[in-house]
């Protein structure tokens, strides 16, 4: 999820493209799709799954399952048996029926039109769908506050030519190399500087928690603040820091801590102490 500080549910920082298109130039995409699915045989697979096992022609005659999938529940009425029929029936065996488009004693014409019914309600379906995914997925990016770059794909849709794809191609590459290169955000979703701020302090806040403190005259490391302010303030720290002062009484010396954010560790040392120039007797 997405934190006070907008930063995203990402692990990693992601280059993401949104590809999308006006209804006008998707819809007859998607209607030929459905178009090839039928030449490659859906029909057939249709067959099989409605006239499959027990449980799955009672599944089908409920619209459970995968019986309430695009491509498969529009076709719940045209094979094997009527629904009312395998509902209604209280046989103890359920014989096979025939995986055979059902008909009844309708002439070829009705046939083809109750199969053109169920194709063309398929395809309402699937471009409804396609808006339903659409949304959901701008809405979880601008949600999450995940920056993502849109691409409009709907002159390649309806030239179909090289030149508007090139164009589209050319957009992309800018972004990935400015995204390997001068990290520059997205045109959608970007974080001003405000949040930038605010998403940095809790990074900073976050490592504070879990900072290493090592104190070398003591030879103990302490995770937190609050631990090494405790330590600090201890009557065994104290002495020890006294004992190596006394170490290098011929040479002034001084406690500092130093940082290290590579390992997120603070180190606590004795180091001379640096006279400025001129300051000596």
């Amino acid at each position: 999820g997405t934190g006070d500080n907008g930063a995203t549910s990402l692990l990693y920082p992601c280059c993401i493209f949104l590809l999308d298109a006006d209804d006008a130039a998707l819809e007859p995409r998607l209607r030929q799709r459905v178009v090839e699915m039928l030449e490659r045989g859906m029909m057939r697979e249709l067959e099989e799954l409605y006239g499959g096992s027990e449980a799955s022609r009672l599944a089908g005659a409920a619209g459970r399952g995968i019986f309430q999938a695009i491509g498969v529940k529009e076709f719940r009425g045209i094979f094997g048996q009527g629904t009312r029929d395998l509902l209604s029936s209280n046989e103890a065996e359920i014989s096979r029926p025939r995986c055979e488009i059902n008909v009844g004693n309708v002439d070829q014409g009705e046939e083809e039109e109750g199969l053109e019914r169920a194709l063309e309600e398929m395809k309402r379906n699937t471009m409804k769908l396609a808006r339903k995914q659409r949304r959901r997925m701008v809405r979880w990016l601008e949600g999450e506050g995940i920056p993502f770059h849109p691409v409009d794909m709907t002159e390649c849709l309806r030239s179909g030519g090289q030149a508007p794809f090139d164009k589209v191609m050319q957009h992309v590459l800018l972004c990935v190399e400015n995204f390997f290169t001068d990290g520059a955000e997205p045109m959608v979703g970007r974080e001003g500087a405000k949040e930038k701020e605010e998403e940095e302090k809790e990074e900073e806040a976050l490592l504070a928690k879990w900072r290493a403190y090592e104190c070398e005259p003591c030879g103990r490391t302490l995770r937190g603040w609050n631990e090494w302010a405790a330590h600090q303030k201890a009557s065994g720290h104290k002495k020890r820091c006294a004992k190596v002062r006394k170490l290098f009484a011929e040479q002034p010396c001084e406690f500092k801590q130093h940082y290290s954010r590579e390992t997120n560790t603070v180190t606590f040392k004795c180091t001379p102490r640096v006279e400025a120039p001129g300051s000596s007797l």
